[in-house]
């Protein structure tokens, strides 16, 4: 019992050492990340949306002749 306490402290002081090792971004790089992320997603958002309109418009086109 001793041996598996002994093993769970030293799995958490290494996660501590690991974390103390991470650059973290800044508030200001987070932030250009996230609006970055959110002009790709509703870019190709309105692409998909686009081509589903003119490929459905042209599969009805088809249907109805």
């Amino acid at each position: 019992m001793g041996n598996l306490r002994r093993n769970f402290v030293r799995f958490f002081k290494e996660i501590r050492a690991e974390l103390k090792k991470v650059v973290w971004l800044t508030r200001k790089q987070v932030i250009n990340n996230t609006v970055t992320v959110l002009m790709a997603s509703l870019i190709t958002g309105i692409v998909i949306w686009t081509a589903d309109a003119l490929l459905g418009y042209l599969l009805m086109l088809i249907v109805i002749k």
